[in-house]
């Protein structure tokens, strides 16, 4: 264990390969300064990281990108096989591998480790983490590599590109912790024992993260069964050790817990905290937080539950006090407090196998509006008593066609599937407009429909992968599938992946469904260049001989600059073609051959263009 000048000397030692990086380079030119050390170059990348993320939508972009590199692409066959297995053993016999089962398969582990960064991105995002970047570069980066936690070894796993699992659950608690453990040891202040014990352990997130985690389950206090308590109010600019010192060892997952955090807390507001008596009667047990914006504004409102929400006891006590204060600050509120209590209700009457009223479910499945809950994510609740409802029951119990649409889209999105299917054309129709996955429950009888499957893909052409497979043959849904996205061309009948006039009307659609056609047409210099023309990127897909033809390669860079990584080496060097990629994407410069890096034309536009 070390001392470091700063944070970025830190992630410097953590990542030494990092200051040799494209993204690091790329910063340092577009600053245009030559940095004086390596704490410089990693500083000026973290400006960059910074202003990157300093808009909603530069965040949504940046989300996308990040799917990209580290949401998997495909399915492991380990994968399929325990899925065989599975099904095996919970006695569906030897169940078909399909496609269509494949690509399901996919989506939901790719939806599910999309929604695990989100997470992570949008915390880091939020006012609740008041971190410095290098920090957070070193948190999400970390968090990247870790596969499940192994509790009997106490050990993350390795996290490699044939994971499935979503990425680990965000926890501001030892985030908080680790930060106050970091900050010190780069500023030079006195640690305390327990955190030299923990940085000795390593510096690295994983080591770091795993340490404090096992601390974190071998410290949990034994809380009283009663909600009898007492508020505690901690005044603005008091001195921020009482209420630190409270937290510590109670594993209520707030930020707050980490010493920097709470002394910044504090100096930005009131903070309330309800504690509830231990066995000596003492108020020692956090439950409840408040944390304010000054003495009248709430900024957030925090329980020890999952996700930081409220537990269903506490809901009530926080209500009350949420009530007391001034300006109807606290009436915002009231409707999360309400919500959480008529959850609450409709989780003991579905444990208790009592029928909700209409409103209940309308409320559950959120046909009107989202429930509203007071931690970081939804309440986990919600999906764990949609598991245990009669889906069907509550669907036939909708009257209502907007509520019908509006329910076959929750469910999709909760990839929920027991048995449910409906048989009502316009309801499924209307959703398919938002979600295709609804055509999920269909019955088998719409799926043979060909009104009803043409109809389908004019709406969304990926609707072709539900249908059955003998209307995946038929020549004019194939077309109106194709005509809406190319790409629906993968779920077609073998033989319409060879018909020419398919291909095309695919490829001018989108120039990626390149990909899913047959090995002779790929070979096609006409569907090669309608597919370039529309998506640069098309260009991976052609067949060697016409990554070399120069037409080709130059209408897909002219189309998209990155394209050019997949250009013959001879074309690389081309200089009219690495131009105009230049011209078109500055990022397009990396794939060029080397002597022409240094053209200062091509430089000029590639800087430009970035």
């Amino acid at each position: 264990m070390q001392g470091y000048k700063s944070g970025e000397s830190f992630i410097d030692h953590i990542y030494q390969e990092l200051i040799n990086s494209e993204e690091v380079k790329k910063a340092i030119a577009r600053k245009g300064v030559n940095p004086d050390s390596r704490e410089t170059a990693v500083k000026i990348y973290m400006e960059r990281i910074e202003k990157a993320h300093d808009t909603p939508r530069k965040i949504e972009i940046l989300k996308a990108f990040y799917y990209r590199k580290y949401v998997i692409d495909h399915l492991p066959e380990s994968y399929i096989m325990l899925q065989w297995k599975i099904a095996r053993e919970q006695g569906q016999g030897n169940i078909r591998i399909t496609e269509e089962r494949k690509n399901e398969w996919l989506r939901q582990i790719q939806e599910n480790q999309k929604k695990s960064i989100d997470r992570w991105i949008d915390y880091l995002n939020n006012e609740d983490a008041m971190y410095p970047t290098w920090f957070k570069f070193y948190a999400f980066q970390g968090m990247l590599k870790l596969g499940q936690f192994d509790k009997e070894k106490k050990k993350f796993r390795k996290r490699t590109k044939d994971t499935t699992s979503p990425f680990i659950s965000v926890n501001p608690e030892i985030l908080s912790q680790m930060y106050t453990m970091l900050s010190k040891l780069t500023s030079n202040k006195t640690l305390t024992f327990e955190e030299i014990k923990a940085l000795e352990n390593g510096e690295s997130f994983q080591k770091l993260y795993t340490y404090l985690l096992i601390q974190m389950e071998e410290q949990k206090a034994i809380r009283a069964s009663g909600i009898a308590g007492k508020w505690i109010k901690y005044e603005q600019g008091d001195n921020y050790q009482e209420l630190w010192k409270s937290l510590q060892g109670k594993n209520t997952g707030w930020c707050t817990v980490g010493e920097d955090v709470c002394k910044k807390q504090i100096k930005l507001g009131d903070f309330y905290v309800y504690y509830t008596y231990d066995e000596n009667g003492n108020p020692t047990e956090p439950r409840i937080a408040i944390r304010m914006e000054g003495q009248s504004k709430i900024a957030e409102v925090r329980g020890i539950g999952n996700g930081q929400n409220l537990e269903s006891e506490m809901i009530e006590i926080a209500s009350k006090k949420l009530s007391e204060f001034p300006n109807k600050e606290g009436e915002k509120y009231q409707k999360k407090a309400h919500d959480m209590s008529l959850l609450t209700k409709i989780e003991r009457k579905t444990n208790n196998n009592e029928e909700l009223t209409y409103e209940e479910i309308v409320f559950l499945y959120e046909l009107k509006s989202y429930i509203s809950g007071f931690g970081l994510y939804d309440d986990p609740r919600i999906g764990e008593i949609i598991g245990k409802r009669n889906i069907q029951s509550d669907y036939d119990s909708l009257t209502d066609f907007n509520d019908k649409v509006a329910f076959l889209l929750r469910i999709a999105g909760y990839q929920i599937n027991k048995g449910f299917a409906i048989n009502e054309y316009d309801v499924i129709i209307e959703a398919v407009k938002q979600n295709i996955h609804v055509l999920e429950y269909a019955k088998e009888e719409l799926k043979k429909d060909r009104g009803f499957v043409l109809e389908a893909v004019k709406q969304n052409g990926f609707a072709l992968q539900y249908a059955d497979g003998e209307l995946k043959k038929d020549r004019e849904i194939v077309l109106e599938a194709v005509k809406e996205n190319g790409l629906a061309l993968q779920y077609a009948d073998e033989e319409l992946k060879n018909d020419r006039e398919f291909v095309l009307e695919a490829v001018k659609q989108n120039g990626l469904a390149l990909k899913y056609v047959k090995e002779e047409l790929r070979k096609d210099w006409e569907i090669v260049l309608e597919a370039v023309k529309q998506n640069g990127l098309a260009l991976k897909y052609a067949k060697e001989e016409l990554k070399n033809d120069r037409e080709i390669v130059l209408e897909a860079v002219k189309e998209n600059g990155l394209a050019l990584q997949y250009a013959d080496e001879k074309l690389k060097k081309d200089r009219e073609i690495v131009l105009e990629a230049a011209k078109e994407n500055g990022f397009a410069l990396q794939y060029a051959a080397a002597e022409l890096k240094h053209d200062r034309a091509i430089r000029s536009e590639s800087r430009r263009n970035k």
